[in-house]
């Protein structure tokens, strides 16, 4: 896979998450200049421009995302390997009446999808078919990792701003505004510079990452149901 630049990630976001569910990518309410913060320090960018590098280099993660699905929360627990591009996870909406939870696989060129929730055959869907907004996490994940480190010139034109320091699950972590339009927010561990949340506002209702452990990790795909 050839390296992806945090760039590319924040700017992707928009396109991978367009038209998700009938929604679709509207910019950010605010400008970044209005978002209290210092700008990134040299050091900080440089920690910025590894961030993608650092999950290649782990192989993989556990991870949590939050969407929505026709206006709907939706939570995703799963496991991506970042050096091949799969993973699997489990989707479920946050009001249980809203259906049952399903299970995804999925490599970069295709995505599996569970027939029917708890069951053991999967169907081969085409990425993003039709705009499918669990498609466009995927998507979204696996940009989250490159072979190599970004250019400091790049990120520093994305004008990053720290916004402060705050915890998440006991962990410090150092909070990023960036992109010029602000849409994206980094939380990265500032002792390893390992990516711990990443957030965009890109389309309704947002997306968030966590990214609770960095680890080698190994997907072995279902057998795919006959047509």
């Amino acid at each position: 896979m050839s390296g992806r630049a945090l760039a590319a990630c924040a700017l992707a976001a928009c396109a991978l998450l367009a038209g998700c569910g009938g929604q679709h990518p509207r910019p950010a309410q605010h400008r970044q200049s209005a978002v209290s913060g210092t700008p990134a320090s040299d050091a900080q960018v440089l920690m910025l421009a590894r961030v993608l590098e650092l999950n290649f280099e782990h192989g993989g993660a556990r991870f949590t995302a939050s969407l929505e699905v026709s206006g709907q929360p939706v939570v995703a627990t799963g496991r991506v390997d970042f050096r091949s591009g799969r993973g699997t996870a489990l989707v479920a909406p946050v009001d249980p009446g809203q259906g049952a939870p399903r299970r995804f696989f999925w490599t970069r060129r295709k995505v599996l999808a569970q027939t029917t929730p708890g069951g053991r055959r999967y169907a081969t869907q085409v990425p993003n078919q039709q705009g499918n907004p669990v498609h466009a996490m995927i998507g979204f994940v696996n940009l989250l990792s490159a072979e190599t480190i970004d250019n400091t010139v790049t990120i520093r034109n994305q004008e990053p701003i720290l916004v402060g320091h705050t915890t998440i699950a006991g962990a410090a972590v150092d909070e990023f505004r960036y992109g010029r339009t602000g849409s994206t927010t980094l939380w990265i561990l500032p002792g390893s510079g390992l990516l711990r949340r990443i957030h965009t506002t890109r389309v309704t209702g947002g997306i968030t990452v966590n990214l609770p452990t960095h680890e080698p990790v190994r997907i072995v795909l279902p057998p795919v149901a006959p047509h």
